[in-house]
């Protein structure tokens, strides 16, 4: 294998990996993160029945 398709291959892995990782992280936050309700929303039945939040207020 000559020298540039060794790094073109070694800058292909890198980009996948990288993007591989992006894609991880992003599904993990999406699936823990946690939501801040006022207390009006939670009040009109506007916060989520069946899952876990937090109350929150400015």
């Amino acid at each position: 294998m000559k020298p540039r398709q060794r790094r073109l291959l070694f800058v292909a892995v890198a980009v996948a990996g990288v993007a591989l990782a992006a894609v991880m992280v992003t599904r993990a936050l999406q699936s823990n993160l946690t939501y801040y309700y006022t207390p009006t929303q939670v009040a009109s039945h506007e916060a989520p029945q069946g899952r876990l939040f937090r109350v929150g207020a400015w």
